[in-house]
C-alpha cells in the first residue's frame, strides 16, 4: 500500500520523541535522518560527515535510534570549525545490522 503525501504530512507533524525537554516531530526527525543516512540505501550503516552544532546531535542521535534501532556515534572530522559548529563522522551500524531485517 502506497501512502498518499496527505498522509506522510500528517504523520510528520506528529510528536513522536522529546529530546532535552522539547517536543520533536516525525519530520525533524526524518530530516535529521536524512543528513547521515546511506545514500545508496538508508538501512545500511551510516558512516558520513556532517557539520553540526551542539543542539543537532541529540536530534540525529534519536532520529537514528528511531529509523534504524541503533545508536550513533561521533568523533571529530577533518576541517575547519567555526565557533560552535563542528565536523564530525557519524557512524552507526544500521538497520539491517541493528533490526535483522
Amino acid at each position: 500500500m502506497t501512502e498518499l503525501p496527505a498522509e506522510i504530512a500528517a504523520m510528520n507533524k506528529m510528536v513522536v520523541a522529546n529530546v532535552n525537554g522539547r517536543a520533536v516531530t516525525r519530520g525533524e526527525l526524518s530530516a535529521a535522518f536524512d543528513r547521515v543516512a546511506n545514500k545508496v540505501n538508508w538501512k545500511l550503516p551510516i558512516n558520513t560527515v556532517i557539520t553540526v552544532t551542539g543542539d543537532d546531535m541529540p536530534v540525529i542521535v534519536e532520529a537514528v535510534k528511531f529509523f534504524a534501532g541503533c545508536i550513533p556515534t561521533f568523533t571529530p572530522a577533518r576541517g575547519k570549525n567555526e565557533p560552535g559548529v563542528y565536523r564530525v563522522r557519524v557512524k552507526a551500524k544500521g538497520y539491517y545490522a541493528a533490526v535483522g531485517a
